[in-house]
């Protein structure tokens, strides 16, 4: 799980794993608003320019830093 209320600008970029049951996966933090983190899951192997991608909202319960 990752807190919110504790992340900060070094955090963007960071890869993170998606722990789902059905989906698992790794991705990049976008950006996060109080509800949610905004992490790109596919880019291509491109992750130097994950920011121009979509990122896709996800709880971060299901986050942890990779």
């Amino acid at each position: 799980m990752i807190k919110i209320e504790e992340l900060n600008k070094y955090d963007l970029g960071k890869f993170v794993r998606y722990d789902s049951q059905f989906n698992p996966g790794y991705g990049k933090i976008k950006s996060w608003n109080e509800h949610c983190i905004f992490v790109v899951f596919q880019c291509g192997d491109d992750w130097d320019k994950y920011r121009d991608y979509t990122g896709q909202s996800v709880s971060p319960l299901d986050l942890t830093f990779f």
